[in-house]
């Protein structure tokens, strides 16, 4: 049944069961309700991005993923979320860039 709750998003997406106000995402948080297809792709984008990235911290790999999500949860056209979700996560990862150019002589 479709609702245009805020809570659950824009219309057209599913309602969840009333037994189930959360899922859980990756990390063990629980935030608002996400689709079983979402929470999967948030899986597989947490787990790239932890492969890519051994030296970060497991758990905030997963924090930034829920937190890119988060962001995109309200699009309308959610073929491209897990990618738009995953380059987000994955700018946040990356070292800021270092200022290589030389510095004048005065």
């Amino acid at each position: 049944m479709p609702t245009d709750d805020p809570e659950y998003g824009p219309p057209g997406r599913p309602r969840p069961p009333d037994d189930a106000p959360g899922h859980p995402q990756p990390g063990g948080a629980t935030a608002t309700w996400v689709s079983p297809e979402d929470e999967e792709a948030m899986r597989l984008v947490a787990a790239r991005l932890k492969s890519a990235h051994p030296e970060a911290d497991p758990a905030t790999v997963d924090a930034l993923v829920v937190g890119a999500y988060d962001e995109l949860r309200d699009a309308k056209v959610r073929t491209f979320v897990p990618i738009l979700t995953e380059r987000r996560a994955r700018a946040l990862l990356a070292p800021p860039p270092s200022d290589t150019r030389p510095v004048p002589e005065s």
